[in-house]
């Protein structure tokens, strides 16, 4: 899909996010794809609704800043990401 001129790719990380990325699909001028989740999206919030940024298309979102270390997910593995984030934490890296 990247090919397609001017489309725009995303995959929600868990409900929340599923719900906000159909809001934006819907708002933007030009073709979307969505990965959509094969089963359920995950209903458990790493980070909450009321903590998110504004979806902003072309851009990542950082969740985590701490250190010199960089973890890069998409969709369905940003919290496996965050769950790494933290056991590396604790382990002092």
């Amino acid at each position: 899909l990247r090919t397609l001129p001017g489309i725009a790719l995303a995959a929600p990380r868990d409900a929340t996010d599923l719900a906000r990325l159909l809001d934006l699909a819907v708002s933007l001028p030009g073709p979307i794809g969505l990965r959509w989740p094969r089963a359920n999206a995950p209903l458990h919030e790493r980070v909450h609704a009321e903590e998110r940024a504004p979806m902003v298309v072309g851009t990542a979102e950082v969740l985590l800043e701490d250190g010199e270390l960089v973890l890069w997910a998409y969709g369905a593995l940003v919290g496996e990401a965050l769950l790494a984030a933290e056991r590396l934490r604790a382990a002092g890296v």
